[in-house]
């Protein structure tokens, strides 16, 4: 027994030895990389993330861990049911939180407040019978559309239904626009949400915004970029064991390599595929026109699948093409109303602009959420294809 022991010793010190070695090496082999200040500004905001998953006992709705969905058994009445009511905003409540992608000893400056109507959607009030001469958009998905960080008021559906009731050649039709977000949704809870709940308001257009977690989501409850999930691939146990490794893990590149082993991209990317074809023919039997948005950092799918969605009832909006149009996108934030000098650009320097068109800090809460000036510029962008597509007529209504 103790001859058995002892060479399962040997072992584990001899694997750790490799990968110490492989680690070391890669280290010696691509120093830039390491110094890359994206890259450290990447893997530190990785392990507020990692940490903030590993806490099993989240003190809101609106930080980790989440409940997550895979893009999966998308006819299954039961489990589609069981996504749609275990990912209800809670009704007629209010919350107050704090970007937890920022530095924790700014919390008080990076709080936000979140409001539900009666309905479980954020925002004002609004009621189930459209009123007579209203135009009801609804968008449905993931951080982005939720508002992540942002005020009611500042979202981009708070946004853009401002902007389409202000425009004088609009006057005579009211606008809707309600907010369906969800932290860390895939596709599949707006395809339930769509099958259990949408169609009953009679919206007139949806906005369809997922595809920024859906290539990450291995099964239900298992998102493997974030080492644990609420159901656990880790128990309480090895939680407590790994948060004080955290920034190590972070920082190696062989966990990296090893967590991104774990997903099978193509794969995933072709489940949110399906998930999403599923959305745009359930929206087509019913009639409604969609508008497919793609955030910058939106990694599942790319511009030309989203593309050959489109026809007299699909349109496509892909926010890389509007920020990179964007002078504002060449400017560092701290030039712009005292922004950096108390946010999260306060902690990269201006070296770390190194693609703006990709980066775009100036419309960034953190990392990788949009701030309120972001949020604007998606208004903005879905504004004008709501007038120029939608009620010039190009659509098939």
């Amino acid at each position: 027994m103790k001859k058995a022991a002892g060479t399962v010793a040997y072992i584990l010190v001899f694997l750790v030895l490799v990968g110490l070695s492989a680690e070391l090496l890669f280290r010696f082999q691509s120093p830039q990389f390491f110094a890359d200040a994206p890259v450290q500004y990447n893997r530190e905001v990785s392990v507020r993330i990692y940490r903030s998953w590993l806490n099993a006992n989240p003190s809101s709705p609106f930080q980790p861990p989440y409940v997550v969905f895979a893009n999966r058994n998308l006819t299954n009445e039961k489990r589609l049911r069981d996504v749609f009511e275990k990912t209800r905003l809670q009704p007629s409540q209010e919350w107050t939180d704090y970007d937890f992608l920022q530095d924790p000893k700014r919390s008080s400056e990076t709080r936000y407040t979140i409001h539900s109507n009666s309905l479980g959607f954020r925002g004002r009030e609004y009621t189930k019978e459209k009123p007579k001469g209203t135009f009801r958009i609804i968008a449905l998905g993931s951080y982005h559309t939720f508002g992540h960080g942002v005020n009611d008021d500042e979202t981009y559906e708070s946004r853009l239904e401002n902007n389409l009731n202000q425009k004088s050649e609009l006057k005579g039709r009211k606008f809707e626009v309600w907010n369906g977000g969800r932290h860390a949704a895939s596709a599949i809870i707006g395809l339930a949400r769509m099958k259990y709940e949408i169609f009953d308001y009679k919206p007139d257009l949806l906005i369809l915004d997922y595809g920024f977690v859906d290539g990450y989501v291995l099964d239900d409850n298992t998102f493997p970029i974030v080492l644990r999930s609420p159901d656990g691939i880790f128990s309480h146990a090895a939680s407590f064991v790994l948060t004080p490794l955290v920034p190590l893990l972070a920082n190696s590149y062989l966990v990296a390599k090893a967590l991104n082993s774990l997903t099978n991209p193509m794969k995933l990317n072709k489940k949110y595929l399906q998930t999403l074809n599923e959305m745009l023919t359930f929206a087509n039997e019913h009639h409604v026109p969609v508008i497919l948005l793609k955030q910058f950092n939106s990694p599942a799918l790319t511009s030309s699948i989203y593309r050959g969605f489109t026809n007299d009832h699909v349109a496509f909006v892909d926010m890389r093409d509007a920020f990179a149009k964007d002078p504002a996108c060449g400017k560092f934030p701290s030039s712009q109303d005292d922004y950096g000098k108390s946010t999260w650009a306060s902690e990269i320097e201006p070296g770390f602009m190194q693609n703006p068109t990709y980066f775009c800090p100036f419309y960034r809460l953190d990392f990788f959420q949009l701030n309120k000036y972001g949020q604007q510029k998606v208004a903005e962008t879905l504004e004008s294809v709501v007038q120029e597509q939608v009620l010039s007529g190009r659509f098939n209504l």
